[in-house]
């Protein structure tokens, strides 16, 4: 698609798709988008903490209530608590001015439907050919923003409410790294009504400190704060807290794989993990399926991103899925991923099996992985690079169930990523080279 990534539409502000002008003119298609059908043509509109987010939101607002329509206007808030807004509230749509854990020099779109869900590929697809035409629309006197009074109160019930062991949650210690993004006034909130005892860093946003050496894409420095206290585990939100990386009181830090392990036993344990399924991606690490197995649990694997995770959670019928980047979605509880969500069902494990968090993550046995970001100028088909693919095939025909190959491009930066995993180090490293080396004359120096 043009516009639309894996993950909403993305890029470096001030550069089309991800400038004034275009928010302005995604608020009008949008409006034309939702059809006289809808629930009064109106969106939910938040942001997380860049320094471009309220001239882009502004944007979109304006074209879109030129246009005729409503706008509630939440301001900071994270990614999963607009979903929430959406669900409860009478929205058409919400859309969310944010680019996730990239730096703040990215911005972006990220948009749900009336109940709350990431679009389908076909609902992205029509809003794509709607900017692509010229749509008249009859301006409307723009009559500002509304808003909606005590959204955050709103979201954390929402949040208390989902976990039904509040009062196992006491007495943990937590340390927390909010990303210097939308979550930051939010966890402190959050684990100080659990009665919790609490740390928080980086939860001091400037705009342009999102990200930045902080959050779910730089754990161990959260890793090593861990080692020098005594915490029962260690917290690791993303810019938009859609995601969450954890860290053990032994200051290691777990990959999501991990936490999907803890969540399927945890949800098996009490009878709660529907058709005993659990959905992850083609990124997810082989010894999970390897793991689980022995519980009977069935894994599925889908395309990378959490919009996938969720439409293949539907078409399974399961109720808990997720990605080894830290989005968890528990389809009972929520329509996305959700940091602070995730965050209180693991410490709820914790509790129920009265273990710590090293133990329960110890249970589970990732095979060796190696991976590598290639940088590109341009995303050429992996099928018009000469042998490459037959070569492929026959690396994977060789690791059989025992190991794994993915080599995709990333739907929101201009990089191929490549994946290897098998029980041997010596032979990851041994694919990953052949591989690199393959593609080396396809990727910038």
């Amino acid at each position: 698609m043009k516009y639309f990534g894996t993950d909403g539409i993305r890029g470096k502000y001030g550069k089309w798709p991800v400038s004034e002008e275009f928010a302005h003119k995604l608020g009008s298609a949008l409006f034309y988008y939702m059809g006289k059908g809808s629930k009064g043509r109106r969106l939910l509109l938040g942001m997380d903490t860049r320094e471009s987010g309220p001239f882009l939101a502004n944007a979109l607002l304006d074209g879109f209530a030129s246009a005729g329509g409503k706008v509630d206007l939440v301001g900071v808030a994270p990614t999963p608590a607009i979903a929430f807004g959406v669900r409860k509230g009478t929205y058409d749509m919400g859309v969310v001015i944010s680019a996730s854990h990239n730096p703040w020099i990215y911005n972006g779109f990220k948009l749900f439907d009336g109940s709350g869900s990431k679009l389908s590929k076909v609902e992205e697809e029509r809003i794509e050919k709607i900017l692509e035409e010229e749509i008249s629309l009859e301006e409307y006197p723009n009559q500002g923003p509304g808003k909606i009074e005590e959204f955050e109160d709103l979201y954390l019930g929402f949040l208390l409410s989902s976990v039904g062991t509040k009062d196992a949650l006491k007495g943990f210690c937590v340390l927390m790294d909010c990303a210097n993004g939308s979550i930051s006034s939010y966890a402190p909130l959050l684990f100080e009504r659990l009665g919790a005892r609490w740390e928080a860093y980086f939860c001091n946003p400037d705009g342009k400190n999102i990200n930045e050496g902080c959050g779910s894409e730089h754990p161990q420095v959260l890793a090593k704060k861990m080692k020098r206290g005594h915490y029962d585990l260690g917290l690791c939100f993303d810019g938009d807290g859609d995601r969450l990386v954890a860290i053990d009181e032994k200051g290691d830090v777990l990959s999501g794989d991990h936490l999907l392990y803890i969540f399927a036993l945890y949800l098996y344990s009490k009878g709660g993990l529907r058709g005993n399924k659990l959905v992850t991606t083609i990124m997810s690490n082989r010894g999970l399926k390897v793991a689980l197995a022995h519980l009977g649990i069935l894994v599925y694997e889908t395309d990378v991103g959490d919009r996938n995770v969720f439409f293949e959670m539907r078409e399974r019928d399961a109720l808990l899925g997720g990605e080894e980047s830290g989005h968890i979605i528990f389809g009972d509880r929520h329509s996305t991923g959700d940091g602070l969500l995730s965050a209180l069902i693991l410490m709820e494990a914790m509790a129920y099996f009265g273990k710590p968090l090293s133990e329960l993550a110890s249970e589970f046995k990732p095979f060796p992985k190696g991976m590598k970001n290639l940088e590109v100028g341009k995303k050429i088909p992996l099928d018009q690079i000469p042998g490459f693919l037959p070569f492929l095939e026959g690396q994977r025909r060789d690791l059989g169930d025992r190991g794994k190959i993915v080599v995709r491009y990333s739907g929101t930066e201009p990089l191929i990523r490549v994946m290897v995993e098998a029980e041997d180090e010596v032979k990851v490293k041994k694919i990953l080279d052949e591989i690199t080396q393959r593609l080396s004359p396809y990727t910038l120096p």
